[in-house]
């Protein structure tokens, strides 16, 4: 009985729709100086240390401008995969009510 069950692409453009909904509100509530939950920065500040230390291992290696993570080993990826996502919801959950 599958006939239930989103389809993946179904799941991709919910998914996408509802970061667009919260972006816009959370981008609104920054216009307006409103900030519901400040202590949330917390999240962003965590995502940012995650991030730079991702791409310290990659300027380490003498690389001094990359995007994403090329010349990153898996566990730096994903490091950086985390960090980008942390600081995403971050500002979200600051900024959304």
């Amino acid at each position: 009985m599958k006939e239930n069950q989103i389809l993946r692409l179904g799941e991709a453009v919910l998914a996408i729709f509802i970061l667009i909904i919260a972006s816009a509100i959370a981008l609104v509530n920054i216009i307006r100086g409103n900030v519901p939950h400040p202590r949330m920065f917390l999240i962003v500040a965590v995502g940012f240390i995650f991030y730079a230390v991702a791409k310290a291992s990659v300027f380490k290696r003498g690389t001094l401008f990359s995007i994403g993570t090329k010349g990153m080993s898996q566990a730096m990826a994903n490091l950086y995969r985390v960090g980008s996502w942390l600081m995403f919801v971050g500002c979200l959950f600051t900024f959304v009510k």
